[in-house]
């Protein structure tokens, strides 16, 4: 007999899965003709870059105006040697075109279907109707802040990782066969944008607005097809090095760390209390603190690890924008941090769009 909570959210589970067969074919068919019905629902504008061997598709759903750091995002692969290809999910007021446009190649306005892998399926196929010869393909999308951190060498280093398919993370799921690199940036070297398998994943992916059915279809499923094909996917940034890094923080950020924790793993947080307690200078606090960290039960997803690893020890320059308990406990840290001086220098408009939305 399964935990009384899990009933509820079975059930609700079942239902989508039922109601989605049912309705996505009546979405698609209403997204064609509407499509037929209103030509110019898809517009495309040309930027000052020129294309070049690298290419970006850069997905925006940001109704009104664009915030300051996603222009910085654009100028920031644009100095990266990215030809950026902007697919907007949403209409983009002129000014911010006129800002955009000296760091973009191309901006594709759609209408709002299909999520991030709805965008990211119009841009690619686009590219690849055109002929264009890439050498790397970056798919990246609006739900970060990226760079955090101005000297960043992220892309560099997915751009000359020896794997083909590169990202910052992968999520690593109890069923294997849904582990997946998070779809929020991923590279893509030539052999796999060359490829049959790519090209047939794209033009076959039924995009949708269920959205657990486009990380299930889309996000896994990118990672599972291409896994299947033969083609080796690469996480810059692992899950043990959080824990590992732990013995290189000062005390204090240790203990900064743990009181984190002990707020966001409800099951750790008796026997954090009984460490933190523990002061200092006693010989066996820091083995049982350091020991914490690498509890099985600690809560392991490495986005949401505490600023001091993060920003300071890993230099991982993403953030994500969700407005979850835990991402909000993160920024709090990181804004009190900063503010401190404990924390390398934060890209200045990313730290007030944080403040603001805090």
């Amino acid at each position: 007999m399964p935990p009384l909570w899990k009933i509820p959210r079975e059930l609700w589970r079942i239902w989508q899965q039922v109601s989605f067969a049912f309705v996505h074919p009546f979405e698609l068919l209403f997204f064609r003709l509407y499509l037929r019905a209103k030509p110019d629902a898809v517009r495309v504008q040309t930027g000052a870059e020129p294309w070049g061997a690298d290419i970006a598709v850069f997905l925006l759903f940001q109704p009104g105006q664009l915030s300051g750091s996603t222009l910085q995002t654009c100028a920031h692969l644009q100095q990266k040697g990215y030809s950026v290809v902007v697919v907007s999910n949403s209409l983009v007021a002129q000014g911010d075109w006129a800002k955009m446009a000296p760091f973009v190649t191309q901006l594709i306005e759609r209408p709002n279907f299909g999520y991030d892998f709805g965008g990211y399926r119009h841009g690619i196929l686009a590219l690849l109707s055109a002929g264009r010869q890439i050498e790397n393909l970056l798919i990246m999308n609006d739900s970060v802040w990226f760079p955090v951190l101005d000297d960043s060498d992220l892309l560099d280093r997915m751009r000359t990782d020896p794997a083909p398919v590169t990202g910052p993370l992968m999520y690593h799921h109890r069923n294997p066969r849904h582990s997946h690199l998070q779809s929020y940036l991923i590279n893509f070297n030539r052999d796999v944008v060359e490829s049959d398998v790519f090209r047939t994943f794209w033009t076959t992916y039924s995009e949708t607005n269920y959205k657990v059915q486009t990380i299930r279809r889309g996000e896994m499923g990118l990672s599972a097809t291409l896994r299947d094909a033969g083609f080796q996917l690469c996480e810059i940034f692992e899950h043990e090095q959080a824990r590992d890094a732990s013995d290189a923080l000062s005390d204090t950020d240790l203990r900064r760390v743990l009181a984190y924790e002990a707020r966001r793993n409800t099951q750790l947080a008796g026997e954090i209390h009984g460490i933190l307690e523990i002061k200092s200078d006693d010989p066996c606090w820091r083995a049982r603190a350091v020991s914490l960290m690498q509890h099985p039960k600690r809560r392991q997803y490495f986005l949401t690890n505490h600023p001091a690893l993060n920003i300071a020890a890993f230099r991982f320059p993403i953030l994500k924008k969700d407005r979850g308990f835990e991402y909000r406990l993160q920024r709090k840290e990181l804004l009190s941090m900063v503010e401190a001086g404990t924390l390398p220098a934060i890209n200045p408009v990313v730290f007030q769009e944080i403040a603001k939305m805090d």
